[in-house]
């Protein structure tokens, strides 16, 4: 690279093409995905308003699995977190009761398909094809009227309004830089209800600060397929303090009662968010303000002792 362009890239871009350009082949980068983590680091320092927004989820091997995905989160109590869900709107508002519901990157769409069933109207949202037919067609096998949308969690629209929204599962963590989060939470505001309920589960703000994981990394369903195991974690050495992400390798093997054996392998970016910055992120987006935050998905557990997530409770500013 001549010397005069050199020296108006940044350091840590010329470290990145350093390396992708590098004669010795064991010393450059490995594959496509450890490539895109570097540039999505580089990128998350800074807003770039050339690049689109979008949430920076590659965890295609995974998600190109639903079934397996959904197998692999079976032990989550879907009714109860359902059942907290509306307790908390209802604190939230005052009382009363949603008739909509949104699923934002709602993967196999557990949430919405449990709102459906109690009949609520409601949309789910996720960006993944595999994930949006499966969604379609496991209600369409249980009779339960959901409409799923293919849509970027980052920056959408759907003509119409919701009463209640959700985004589980921390999958928040997927938009690495503040820009994005705010382009998020405009959008989420643009189709809920004035007054409307957004409640977004994140991870607790001690996994930041190296505290936990307070989530667990590992662990085992079976069902009468077969055993899953699944591998969920986080590789510390990727962790960047400036952008407060850090790569997350996964793993879920699949054995059947046949023998069978199936491995999924992949590994995606996830940020890392704060307290003091999910407060000021809500504030600066002029769309909400926070009603509560939970600590778990009970409405009885605080952010202190004995927490393990941090949900907080957003309500539409009329």
């Amino acid at each position: 690279m001549p010397e005069d362009i050199a020296a108006q890239v940044p350091m840590d871009l010329l470290a990145i093409v350093k390396r992708a350009t590098e004669r010795d082949r064991s010393s450059r980068y490995q594959d496509a995905s450890e490539f895109a983590a570097d540039l999505r680091l580089f990128l998350g320092r800074r807003l770039v308003k050339t690049v689109p927004v979008t949430a920076a989820v590659s965890h295609e091997g995974v998600y190109a699995r639903p079934g397996l995905y959904e197998l692999a989160f079976s032990y989550r109590d879907i009714p109860a977190e359902c059942d907290f869900l509306l307790d908390v709107f209802a604190r939230a508002k005052g009382g009363g009761r949603p008739v909509s519901f949104l699923d934002i990157a709602a993967g196999p769409a557990v949430h919405g398909r449990e709102f459906a069933r109690r009949g609520l109207a409601c949309t789910a949202l996720d960006n993944s094809a595999e994930m949006v037919s499966y969604g379609v067609s496991q209600a369409g096998r249980l009779g339960i009227p959901l409409e799923y949308v293919k849509a970027d969690m980052a920056s959408f629209a759907l003509g119409r309004r919701f009463a209640l929204a959700a985004c589980m599962l921390d999958s928040l963590s997927y938009l690495h830089t503040n820009q994005a989060v705010l382009i998020h939470l405009k959008a989420v505001a643009d189709v809920l209800e004035d007054g409307g309920i957004y409640v977004v589960e994140l991870a607790h703000p001690a996994e930041l600060f190296r505290r936990g994981p307070f989530t667990r990394s590992t662990w085992e369903i079976e069902d009468e397929s077969g055993l899953l195991e699944v591998a969920w974690r986080p590789v510390e050495a990727t962790f960047d303090t400036v952008s407060q992400c850090m790569q997350f390798d996964v793993v879920m093997k699949h054995t059947t009662r046949d023998g069978v054996v199936e491995e999924l392998r992949d590994a995606s970016l996830q940020r890392l968010f704060g307290w003091n910055e999910i407060e000021a992120l809500v504030l600066a987006s002029g769309c909400f303000e926070i009603t509560h935050v939970y600590g778990a998905l009970r409405a009885d557990a605080g952010l202190g002792g004995g927490a393990w997530r941090m949900i907080p409770v957003l309500r539409k500013l009329s």
